[in-house]
């Protein structure tokens, strides 16, 4: 009875595809339906039970067979229920419900409806047996098949080439993850001699410092460099001073000798990083999250909201009982999600497309619960997940709706004033995006703000530059948001008017997800900030360790605590006061004057695509003040475009990408094709024998000369040999 929530989704999805003939979509559709809402009660009383009776044990359900044994070598079927894992099923499961609700009226004319809400619950089931998993060879199949299963909803309108090309890309991106979870089981078992996560948990604190390794051993870099006479006179003095030449490599670097030593227990840890930036689209590896939105719109709801990418966070959270030993990998974690949440809010905030914008998007915000598991605020991150599942799924929802009733245009220059039109679709995501900017007592505030004051109240210098990059985010956060609501719905009209007359308000299958979402992103996060942050919790006591840094803003200054609110009152009074002054003349005098020569003396396609040449005559008149800064702002808007280029370009990450798989592409095609498969396995293969087997057959005719004489020396020949033979043995 405790399991059938993770098991139901399977075998009512197995069994919708071998009788779908027979039971026809609409018996599939609410059959897949109802299986999700039994399984969510299922799941509900079991959260009851830990949360109530055992908030500081796990739950460990083993099935009676083993499934791998092979010398010390063994891996059992086993079911960790604990908080952590039963609030995650918790959240795929709601967020799986709404999205097939939803997904009623979307794909209500789709000719593979039911094909659809079978992936779904196999998406589900997967992602259950990820979270639930007592052993990490278990957790790998259900790695495995999350990838799979959105491989096939990617593409499920795989008659679309940018379909096709999009999944085979969240594919091969995906593998690069999967081949850092493979290396991480591998070096659990050499560490540990065990799969169970338990297990690994209660042990890990005594193999912290065990096979340990030196990075220049690794690489056989020397680490102590006989300098000899091949010095300058300014190291001179300094090297008769020491009465040596021999110099410490790593010494001189401003190094310590412990700070290239890892141990194997870091080595682990870094596996991890691995793969969860290539399932949560970590900057290096992001390049296929905005790429699924080719999917339907559900299948971006789900996979951006509650399952896939957050597969890689919940790995990080799953796992911090071995990131907390390893501080410089906690480093390398914050950074990387910082410098994400920056990169994916510059790209939103010029992106066009709304999909991929809410993508980009989803991006950032992983980057924040990221930065968050290497400040070591695990709770936090788990926080964010949740709120962040909430209107996240909201956005991709009405954005899906809008997209559905402007016959599948994406791009906000085509739209406008539909507030009118589609009224709910329009307070549903207006509140999705409140709770994305964090506006105070939505959702998003009491999570993403929750991180901010972790990072800015540590001690750490890495934070206080980490703080910045992600406040700078959070503002671009804000511009791209507004930029999206002020496109969409209160801007003039601009597409097509045929399908102005036919645009309708939502359907209830449409509405009643939204409304469910609207009310979590408003009150989730104000109802559930103790259960997850609060003072003294203990929620996920068995699971997590839990991180109160975010007390520590209670001893800050004032004026720190306050410099926010300060903000929003003085800085829109000045902005308003010298705006017309100072911006605006400064803009038009650019456009005047510098941009006017620019075109003239011939410029490229970039800016004119940008400003048309005819609006520059129609600019107001400069004040002299401004040409004695003609320098100042030529300089500025060489400054503005070329940022603008780089942004446009995505920070040239496609180049990047080109170059490495034509690299790759070369080396592997001269290495595999042309000297191993058409080298060597051609010359030992089928070739390489059908010519030695011809060669030797044109010898052997030789002999064939129809003389009766060589016949019997050739016989008399053979015998001698055999003689020889016999009497040797």
């Amino acid at each position: 009875m405790e399991i059938a929530f993770i098991l139901l989704p399977f075998f009512t999805g197995l069994l919708c595809y071998l009788f779908r003939r027979y039971l026809g979509t609409t018996a599939i559709t609410w059959i897949s339906l109802q299986s999700l809402g039994v399984s969510l009660l299922i799941l509900i009383y079991n959260l009851i039970d830990v949360f109530t009776y055992s908030p500081y044990k796990s739950k460990i359900i083993s099935l009676s067979f083993p499934w791998i044994k092979i010398n010390n070598i063994e891996a059992e079927w086993s079911l960790l229920l604990d908080s952590i894992s039963l609030s995650m099923s918790f959240l795929i499961l709601f967020i799986t419900f709404l999205v097939q609700t939803y997904s009623l009226d979307y794909m209500r004319d789709d000719i593979n409806k039911a094909k659809f809400f079978v992936y779904l619950l196999f998406f589900a089931f997967f992602m259950l047996l990820f979270v639930t998993s007592g052993n990490i060879m278990q957790m790998f199949i259900g790695w495995e098949g999350v990838g799979l299963v959105s491989f096939l909803l990617i593409n499920f309108w795989h008659t679309r080439l940018e379909a096709n090309r999009s999944a085979i890309q969240a594919i091969l991106f995906n593998k690069i993850g999967d081949i850092g979870f493979y290396f991480f089981i591998i070096a659990v078992f050499f560490l540990i001699n065990s799969f169970d996560i338990v297990v690994m948990r209660e042990l890990i604190p005594y193999y912290t410092n065990e096979f340990s390794f030196h990075f220049f051993d690794i690489f056989n870099i020397p680490r102590i460099i006989d300098v000899g006479s091949k010095i300058t006179e300014f190291f001179q003095f300094y090297f008769d001073y020491a009465g040596t030449r021999n110099v410490s490599v790593i010494w001189f670097i401003g190094f310590k000798e412990n700070d290239f030593r890892f141990s194997f227990c870091e080595l682990c840890c870094f596996f991890i990083i691995i793969a969860a930036a290539g399932k949560s689209a970590q900057l290096g590896l992001h390049g296929w999250l905005p790429s699924a939105m080719e999917g339907p719109t559900p299948v971006s709801s789900l996979l951006h909201s509650a399952t896939m990418v957050t597969a890689g966070v919940y790995l990080l959270i799953r796992f911090n009982f071995m990131l907390v030993h390893s501080p410089r990998l906690l480093a390398l974690i914050e950074l990387l999600g910082g410098f994400t949440a920056f990169y994916a809010g510059c790209i939103a905030f010029l992106h066009v497309d709304i999909k991929k914008i809410i993508a980009y998007s989803t991006c950032s915000q992983l980057g924040y619960m990221v930065a968050a598991c290497g400040e070591g605020a695990f709770n936090l991150a788990f926080f964010h997940l949740y709120t962040h599942a909430f209107f996240k799924c909201l956005l991709f929802l009405t954005s899906g709706a809008i997209i559905h009733s402007l016959h599948q245009e994406q791009d906000l220059r085509k739209m406008g004033g539909l507030k009118k039109y589609l009224p709910s679709v329009f307070y549903a995501m207006l509140i999705g995006f409140l709770g994305l900017v964090g506006l105070p007592f939505f959702s998003g505030f009491f999570s993403k703000e929750s991180i901010l004051i972790s990072i800015f109240t540590s001690t750490s210098i890495i934070n206080k530059f980490l703080f910045f990059i992600l406040f700078f985010t959070a503002i671009l956060t804000c511009f791209y948001s507004t930029k999206c609501i002020k496109f969409i719905f209160f801007s003039t009209y601009r597409g097509s008017n045929y399908i102005l007359k036919n645009l309708h308000e939502c359907s209830k299958e449409v509405l009643i997800p939204l409304c469910v979402l609207s009310i979590l992103t408003i009150f989730f996060g104000f109802f559930s900030q103790d259960f997850f942050i609060g003072l003294g919790t203990t929620s996920f006591a068995s699971s997590l360790k839990l991180n109160d840094s975010i007390n520590n803003f209670e001893i800050v200054h004032f004026y720190v605590k306050y410099l926010p609110l300060l903000s929003l009152l003085i800085i829109p009074y000045y902005v308003n006061k010298y705006y017309r002054y100072y911006f605006a003349n400064a803009f038009t005098f650019t456009l005047r004057e510098l941009l006017s020569e620019y075109i003239k003396n011939g410029a490229n396609d970039f800016p004119i695509s940008i400003i048309d040449k005819k609006e520059i005559e129609y600019y107001h008149y400069i004040p002299g003040q401004f040409s004695l800064g003609q320098r100042k702002l030529r300089l500025f808007f060489y400054f503005f475009f070329y940022v603008y280029f780089v942004l446009a370009q995505k920070w040239y990450w496609g180049g990047i990408y080109k170059y490495i798989t034509k690299i790759s592409y070369k080396s592997m095609y001269k290495t595999i094709v042309k000297t191993v498969d058409r080298g060597y396995l051609e010359y030992l293969g089928s070739f390489g024998i059908g010519r030695f087997i011809k060669r030797l057959s044109l010898n052997i005719i030789k002999t064939q000369k129809g003389i009766l004489f060589g016949y019997y020396l050739l016989f008399f020949i053979g015998v001698f040999y055999c003689i020889i033979i016999i009497y040797l043995i």
